[in-house]
């Protein structure tokens, strides 16, 4: 791009290196020179196919509609292109110019504003792509950016424009809609950890949630009582269920029965049992995680006695989900179903049956004792009501 303002003694315009990586990628730069001839190269941090830049146009080509990657590089090209614009009419009508170290300065310190969609589904990509993250993960970060952008009315968010009030206005949207408490704090929980990601990669300087807080609340989680797991154990020996219904009833009784979570049911092998203990390192965290070593009960034993390799077959935490909902009612049993709900339901009965919080916290695998304490709220709620049984003798 040449300048107009003929006073400006610095041109510069966006260029593609000729050196390839092992991707076959070549680097972006912003080149500004002065009379024709280069004076720096500035990095812009974007490595493309260089068939793809188009350098007329000074323009990144999408291979496809859905190419985040390519959408998100032109915003940063963009709004690149708008700092300087800005400053160059700036000096214009104050009479100056600017020099190099003017450009490269606001270059350094302006946070290059990106779009919140593209940089989710990039990262959600490559976290997944690099097995940092399982396919379930994936597609609930997807499913929550589509709530995100619901919210917005439009699939194209600076990150800039995510402000703590943003994320006020987000929950107080949801709460409106009838959404459980935790059902939101989900929510919040995946957009935090992207806008994380985005403070990690110099998209912005602060996470606006940390001006925000939220927490999974116990009165909006309901485990079974021990009477509903009974009845759920009784309909899968009755062996009067398909075959898709059956499984995924042996695999919710036997988290009621360990508190697994659904994403290590996809992974737990036979060979991960030794005398009767299962050795494993949680799927959540797992960077991070310690090996649980968990005693397993009789009746899970039963439930995977004839099971080889993997315990439980491939099935989706969607289509778990779904057949759960007909589960319910099929065992008698009025409330909604979803797969967190056995591991609510071990460690409030493990609490009920006597169990001490710092055991559970080990068996569960949590790092914070503040998370197992959840659990211990909610055994105490039940006793509560139990007790309050009693005034139905006088009645």
């Amino acid at each position: 791009m040449e300048l107009s303002n003929p006073k400006q003694e610095i041109g510069y315009r966006f260029i593609a290196d000729n050196k390839k990586n092992k991707q076959g990628k070549v680097k972006i730069y912003l080149r500004f020179y002065r009379s024709g001839v280069k004076i720096k190269d500035y990095n812009t941090g974007i490595r493309v196919i260089r068939s793809t830049f188009d350098a007329e146009k000074e323009y990144i080509i999408s291979s496809s509609a859905k190419d985040s990657e390519a959408a998100l590089n032109n915003v940063k090209i963009n709004h690149m292109k708008s700092l300087l614009h800005r400053m160059d009419a700036e000096a214009f009508v104050q009479g100056r110019t600017n020099d190099l170290d003017d450009y490269l300065r606001a270059l350094n310190i302006q946070v290059v504003s990106v779009d919140f969609v593209g940089f989710v589904n990039k990262n959600n990509n490559y976290e997944y792509n690099k097995d940092i993250i399982k396919y379930d993960t994936w597609r609930r970060h997807r499913s929550t950016l589509n709530r995100f952008i619901e919210f917005w009315g439009k699939d194209f968010i600076l990150i800039s424009d995510i402000t703590t009030d943003k994320i006020r206005e987000y929950d107080a949207f949801w709460k409106q809609r009838g959404k459980k408490r935790n059902t939101i704090v989900g929510y919040h929980k995946d957009i935090k950890k992207q806008l994380g990601a985005a403070v990690k990669k110099n998209s912005i300087i602060k996470n606006p949630y940390d001006d925000f807080k939220f927490s999974y609340v116990a009165g909006d989680r309901e485990a079974l009582e021990i009477e509903e797991v009974n009845k759920l154990y009784k309909l899968y020996q009755s062996n009067t269920l398909t075959e898709n219904l059956q499984e995924v009833l042996r695999r919710f009784i036997f988290s009621c029965l360990t508190g697994l979570r659904i994403s290590d049911t996809h992974v737990v092998k036979r060979e991960m049992i030794t005398n009767k203990v299962l050795k494993f390192t949680p799927q959540k965290g797992r960077s991070v995680a310690k090996m649980i070593k968990l005693p397993l009960p009789s009746k899970s034993l039963e439930l995977i006695e004839v099971r080889e390799g993997l315990l439980f077959k491939n099935t989706s935490d969607k289509h778990i989900n779904f057949l759960l909902k007909v589960l319910g009612p099929k065992a008698g049993i009025q409330k909604e179903l979803s797969y967190h709900c056995a591991r609510d339901t071990f460690g409030t009965i493990f609490m009920e049956l006597g169990g001490d919080i710092k055991t559970l916290k080990e068996l569960m695998g949590h790092t914070s004792i503040k998370t197992t304490e959840i659990y211990l709220k909610m055994s105490d709620k039940r006793k509560v009501n139990l007790m309050n049984n009693f005034d139905k003798i006088f009645e």
